[in-house]
């Protein structure tokens, strides 16, 4: 018995149709992934960001590191010839993230603090993340989160290029190991800085160093700023947003 022509044209079309409904599955599938690729690796899409991944590559003298455009050079230091990523937060490519709003939350909490206090007595100023030149021969780059300056600016541009603050303040993220940290105290000091300040979010707490001691100032304590700013005095807790609600 011959089939009937509409049922024979029904499965054909329903065929067509999975078939189609297939296809635009694998098409959307691959479609995400390019899109997830694009993100992982947008760095790929504009030319002046396949510049950065170029410089990322290579290592650079501290003198090139002053030439580089600033999309380059933001948010990473020089360390032995490269550029490295100063805080690397999970999901960062979405937005902002609790941890990097904290994060913003602390230096606009110790810049209050210690710019103001410097500003009120004229004894210098707080600048958001300065390079500074470290090393035995001066090639690496560090970047604190923050730095007090003290004293006049130099008049010649080039004496800039060699400032070193008085004061240097770390706030510690998820991607800091404690080498690396301790590195920078280390650097810091040998360069001239003459206090720094590492900050640990989720302990709320401070670590200080100075060239001949260091000191712990937990939750409860009151925080000095000695020797560079005498008098300054502030609650560790006011340095850090309330804890959230439980």
């Amino acid at each position: 018995m011959p089939a009937n022509p509409a049922v024979v044209q029904s499965r054909r079309r329903k065929r067509r149709d999975r078939e189609a409904a297939q296809q635009a599955k694998v098409i959307d599938t691959r479609a995400q992934g390019r899109r997830a690729e694009i993100e992982r690796a947008g760095r790929f899409v504009f030319p002046e960001v396949r510049n950065m991944v170029a410089a990322a590559d290579r290592r650079y003298t501290v003198e090139e590191f002053w030439t580089l455009p600033e999309e380059m050079t933001d948010g990473c230091e020089l360390i032995d010839g490269r550029l490295v990523k100063k805080h690397v937060w999970d999901g960062e490519g979405k937005g902002m993230t609790p941890p990097m709003y904290n994060h913003a939350r602390i230096v606009g909490r110790v810049d209050r603090h210690i710019g103001g206090f410097s500003d009120q007595r004229s004894l210098g100023e707080v600048l958001y993340k300065p390079a500074i030149m470290v090393g035995a021969n001066q090639e690496r780059m560090r970047k604190p989160d923050l730095a007090l300056f003290v004293g006049e600016p130099p008049v010649a541009a080039e004496a800039i290029y060699y400032l070193v603050p008085a004061f240097a303040i770390e706030i510690i993220s998820p991607n800091n190991t404690a080498a690396d940290m301790f590195n920078k105290v280390e650097e810091y000091l040998a360069a001239g800085v003459r206090l720094v300040w590492q900050l640990f979010p989720e302990r709320r707490s401070v670590i200080a160093f100075a060239p001949d001691q260091a000191a712990v100032f937990r939750p409860g304590d009151t925080i000095t700023a000695e020797p560079v700013l005498p008098g300054f005095a502030c609650p560790v807790t006011d340095l850090f947003p309330p804890p959230p609600a439980r």
